[in-house]
Order: structure tokens, then C-alpha cells, then sequence
């Protein structure tokens, strides 16, 4: 059968939303104590990061940018600025400014809550433009401080599946299902993650256990056409076996 991928959600799932309040909130201090600050841009940043904290993220850009312009490379600033683009679907432009604040918000502010994010955060973001050899290392990473993570290890299952490495991606799901899911995104990601181990064990020819799969996910959701397709194939691959060991017993039987 073709191969499957589900993506579920990835705007909700996948992407760590956009951080202000409490995670961003009184920024400017800590930038001012510890960041790279100048007077040549920090008129600049602090209407910025206040744009930034009530979701004025039009003004926020305007600022932000125009510190940038003038040097700054404060991982804060790299990364509110990051931020900014990604909302506005600049997916390329918060790509690269989140890669350069990556290493600058470690150094600088290793205990800011986005610091603790940003491997999850970014590694999402080349997952969901299919740059997975740029997401597997930061997702494996982010697994390292969150190892029952549903979402990272769906992903990294993911991933892994697409890299042709079956037994690996397997394993990912199989963590996965021993981790509570998200309880508030549709369509439901215990559904998806069973469809992928589905589709995956039936292309490792493990019939007995995708066929297993597809009997759960129909419990959960009664008719649904994808497992009803897999119960239906694997049924009558099984019949087919069954019917050529029946034949290839009676030809022995009669040699006899």
C-alpha cells in the first residue's frame, strides 16, 4: 500500500506558538543586565520588545528590524525578531534569524525560558519545511531534556521514517504510545500516531500487528475508511496465504 505520513496540525502541534506574556515578559531588564546593548540601537529595542508583549507585532517589527539594521545581534532581539517573521509567514527569514539567536540566547541567557525552547522550536520549524537533516539533530536534542515528549517522538518518528529507517522510526512510535498525547488538538494524535504505525508495520510485512493497529483505530473512530482499507487488505492477503498453504499441503499429501 502507498506510504502514509500524517502530519497533525502542524500551526498547532508542531510549532511552539508565539512566546509573549510570561515567557518574554520584562525582557528589556534582563537585556540591559547581561545582553549586547549599545546606544546605537537600544532606543530601538525597547519599543520593540514592548510591541512584542502585546502581540503589536507590525510595530514590533519595525523596531526590531531596525536594531537589527544597526547591528544588534542579541539573541533576544534575534529571537523576538524571528519570532515576528514566523508570524507573518516569512518562514525563511525566521528560520535563519532563530539559527543565529540559537547559540547567542545559550550563551547569554541559558536559563530564559525560550532558550530552554529553542531546539524544539527550531527543529519543528525545518520539520514542517521538510529540511529534516537540519531537524533531526535539534528534535534528538530537545528529546535529550524531554524524553516523553508525544509530540517530539512523533515527529522524530517521522523523520526517521522518511530517512528509510524503519526499525528507528518504529521505536520512536512505540515510546510514543507510552507518553500521554495532547489532549486538545484535532484530529485526535493518538488516531494519528496509530495510522503511522499502521502503515509502517505494514510495510515492515508485519501484517498481525497493523491489522492490530487498524482494529484499534477503528474502535476509536467505527468506519473510518483508511483502517477499514488496511483490515480489508490485510484480511485477504491472510485468506490468500491461508488458501496457498492449504493447496501446497494437499499437493504434498497426494506425493505421498
Amino acid at each position: 500500500m502507498k506510504k502514509l505520513f500524517i502530519f497533525i496540525g502542524l500551526l498547532a502541534l508542531l510549532i511552539v506558538g508565539l512566546a509573549s506574556g510570561p515567557v518574554f515578559a520584562g525582557d528589556y531588564a534582563l537585556y540591559s543586565k547581561v545582553g549586547d546593548h549599545s546606544k546605537a540601537w537600544d532606543e530601538f529595542v525597547e519599543p520593540g520588545f514592548e510591541a512584542f508583549e502585546t502581540n503589536n507585532y507590525p510595530t514590533a517589527l519595525v523596531f526590531l528590524q531596525k536594531a537589527y539594521d544597526k547591528g544588534c545581534r542579541d539573541g533576544l532581539v534575534m529571537a523576538r525578531l524571528g519570532l515576528v517573521h514566523e508570524s507573518r509567514g516569512n518562514t525563511r527569514e525566521a528560520i535563519q534569524l532563530l539559527d543565529q539567536a540559537r547559540p547567542k540566547l545559550k550563551k547569554t541567557y541559558p536559563k530564559h525560558e525560550f532558550t530552554k525552547n529553542i531546539d524544539a522550536h527550531l527543529g519543528r520549524m525545518y520539520f514542517s519545511n521538510n529540511q529534516y537533516d537540519k531537524a533531526l539533530p535539534l528534535l534528538n536534542e530537545s528529546l535529550k531534556a524531554s524524553p516523553n515528549d508525544f509530540t517530539l517522538l512523533f515527529i522524530v518518528g517521522q523523520i526517521l521514517r522518511e530517512q528509510g529507517k524503519k526499525e528507528a522510526s518504529y521505536e520512536m512510535y512505540i515510546r510514543a504510545t507510552k507518553v500521554p498525547a495532547p489532549s486538545n488538538i484535532k484530529p485526535d494524535p493518538k488516531k494519528a500516531l496509530l495510522k503511522e504505525l499502521m502503515a509502517l508495520t505494514y510495510e515492515m510485512k508485519r501484517y498481525d500487528e497493523s491489522l492490530s493497529y487498524a482494529e484499534q483505530i477503528l474502535i476509536l473512530s467505527p468506519g473510518d475508511p483508511l483502517a477499514t482499507s488496511y483490515k480489508q487488505t490485510i484480511l485477504r492477503k491472510k485468506y490468500k496465504e491461508q488458501e496457498e498453504k492449504s493447496i501446497q499441503q494437499m499437493i504434498e499429501k497426494y506425493k505421498k
